[in-house]
C-alpha cells in the first residue's frame, strides 16, 4: 500500500502538480464568489498533497526539518495546529465548527511543502507565481470594476454622493470589501515586485495592471488596507536603506511592530480625528466601531485567557461581529499562546526576509508581511481561517519570505558541473 501511494505521489510530482495547485487555489480565490464544496475541496487538495509530500519527498522533509534552517518554523506552526486541537478538546461548551477552522489551519500548513517542492522542481516557480497573480489581479479587478459600474449606471447614478456611498466589493472568494481589497493587494504587490526584472514592453503591461487594481481598491473605500499599503511600501523603502544583514533584521522587526501599532493609535484616536476631520458620517468617515469592540473584547478575555471561547463565536447583533483584530482575535478564539505563536511565525519570516539578498521574492515577502501587520491590526481577528484572500496576502508572502533561507534569490542556480552536486534545497 506504501509503495502505491508513493508511485501516485511520484506521478502527481512528474507532472508538477504542487506548482498547478497552487495556481489553481490563487485563481479559484480571487475570480471564484462560491465558497462550502469549492472552499472544501480546496482545502482538501492542499491537505492531501501536502501530506504525501511530507511523506514521500525526502528532499522536502529534509530541508524543513533542518534544525538551522526551517525547524523552529516548523516547531511554531506545529504549536498553531497542536493549540487548536488543545482547544477543542477541553474547551467548555464544546466547538463543533471549531474543527472546520483547524482544517483552514492545516490548509495554511501544508501550503508550506507544496511551495518548497514547487521551487525544487522549478527554480522560477517563484517569478510565475508572481506574474500569475498580477494576471489573475487585474482579470478580477477588471470585472469587478465592470460590475461596479453597471450597479452605479442603473438609474443613472454617476455622481460623487453615489461613489461614496456605494462601496466596490470585489468579485471573488471573499466577497468583502475588505478582505477582497486584501486579496487584490497582493497581486499589487507581486506586480511591483516582478516590476524591475522586465522589459520595457513588459513594464508598460505591469502598470497597467497595477493602476486597474489600485483604482479597484480604492474604491472599495476600506481604510485598513488602504492605509497597510501605504504602511507597506513606506516600511519596505526604510528597509531597503540599511546596508547589512543584521542591521535590516533589527530594523524590519521594528517595521513590522510599527505597522500594526500605528492603525490601533488612528483607531484610538478616532474620535479626535472626525471631529478635526469630518463632516459627514458616509464613505472614509463612517464609524469604524473599532474602539467598542476592543474593550468588550479585552474585558471577555480575562475570562478564558489560555484556550479562548472558540473560533465560531459572533457577538449578537451590532454593528461589529468580531474583534476586529488580530492579536485580540487569536487569544479571545484560542487563548494567549496562539498570538504568541502567531507573533513567532512573524518574526522568524520577518528575520529570514530582511537578511536576504535584494530579490523579487523579498520585495513580495516583505511587502506582504507589512502590509498584513498592519491589516491584522484592525480587521482581521483569525490569521488561521478562511480559504480566501488571507492565502495570497498573508500566508503566500510569509511563507516564501521564510524559504528565502534555502533560496535566497529569484534567478534560477547555476547548472552543476561534473565537480559539483547541486544543492536540493533549492
Amino acid at each position: 500500500m506504501k509503495a502505491r501511494f508513493e508511485r501516485f505521489y511520484r506521478s502527481l510530482a512528474d507532472r508538477r502538480a504542487h506548482a498547478l495547485l497552487i495556481y489553481v487555489t490563487t485563481a479559484t480565490i480571487l475570480l471564484v464568489s462560491i465558497g462550502g464544496i469549492v472552499s472544501s475541496a480546496t482545502i482538501g487538495l492542499l491537505v492531501v498533497l501536502g501530506i504525501l509530500t511530507l511523506a514521500f519527498d525526502a528532499n522536502v522533509r529534509g530541508a524543513l526539518l533542518d534544525p538551522k534552517r526551517l525547524m523552529p518554523l516548523m516547531v511554531l506552526m506545529g504549536g498553531v495546529l497542536v493549540w487548536q486541537c488543545l482547544g477543542i478538546a477541553v474547551r467548555t461548551p464544546t466547538d463543533k465548527q471549531a474543527a472546520t477552522v483547524l482544517g483552514s489551519a492545516f490548509g495554511i500548513a501544508m501550503l508550506l511543502p507544496l511551495l518548497l517542492a514547487a521551487l525544487q522542481r522549478d527554480p522560477e516557480f517563484r517569478s510565475r507565481l508572481f506574474g500569475a497573480l498580477l494576471v489573475l489581479g487585474s482579470i478580477a479587478a477588471a470585472i469587478s470594476l465592470a460590475r461596479y459600474a453597471i450597479i452605479l449606471g442603473q438609474d443613472g447614478r454617476f455622481s460623487i454622493n453615489e461613489l461614496l456611498r456605494e462601496r466596490l466589493v470585489p468579485i471573488g472568494r471573499a466577497n468583502h470589501q475588505i478582505l477582497g481589497a486584501g486579496g487584490l493587494t497582493a497581486c499589487f504587490f507581486a506586480g511591483l515586485a516582478i516590476y524591475p526584472k522586465v522589459t520595457l514592453r513588459q513594464k508598460r503591461l505591469i502598470v497597467a495592471g497595477l493602476l486597474l487594481i489600485a483604482i479597484t481598491v480604492a474604491l472599495t473605500q476600506s481604510r485598513g488596507p488602504i492605509l497597510a499599503i501605504g504602511l507597506a511600501l513606506v516600511a519596505t523603502s526604510i528597509l531597503e536603506l540599511f546596508r547589512t544583514p543584521a542591521t535590516r533584521v533589527t530594523a524590519g522587526l521594528v517595521l513590522a511592530a510599527l505597522c500594526f501599532a500605528i492603525p490601533v493609535v488612528f483607531v484610538l484616536a478616532e474620535p479626535w480625528l472626525k471631529a478635526w476631520a469630518c463632516t459627514t458620517h458616509i464613505s472614509m468617515c463612517r464609524p469604524s466601531n473599532r474602539q467598542d469592540v476592543w474593550g468588550l473584547v479585552s474585558e471577555m478575555i480575562q475570562e478564558r485567557l489560555w484556550f479562548g471561547i472558540g473560533p465560531s463565536f459572533r457577538f449578537p447583533g451590532g454593528a461589529v461581529s468580531h474583534p476586529h483584530n488580530g492579536l485580540l482575535g487569536l487569544t479571545f478564539y484560542f487563548g494567549l499562546p496562539m498570538a504568541l505563536l502567531f507573533l513567532g511565525i512573524i518574526a522568524f519570516t520577518v528575520k529570514q526576509a530582511a537578511a536576504a539578498p535584494p530579490s523579487p521574492s523579498r520585495t513580495f515577502a516583505l511587502l506582504g508581511i507589512f502590509f498584513s501587520m498592519s491589516f491584522v491590526a484592525t480587521d482581521l481577528s483569525n490569521p488561521f481561517a478562511f480559504v480566501n484572500t488571507l492565502y495570497l496576502y498573508l500566508w503566500l508572502p510569509v511563507w516564501l519570505g521564510a524559504l528565502l533561507v534555502l533560496a535566497p534569490h529569484d534567478d534560477p542556480p547555476v547548472a552543476a558541473s561534473p565537480g559539483n552536486s547541486p544543492n536540493p534545497s533549492v
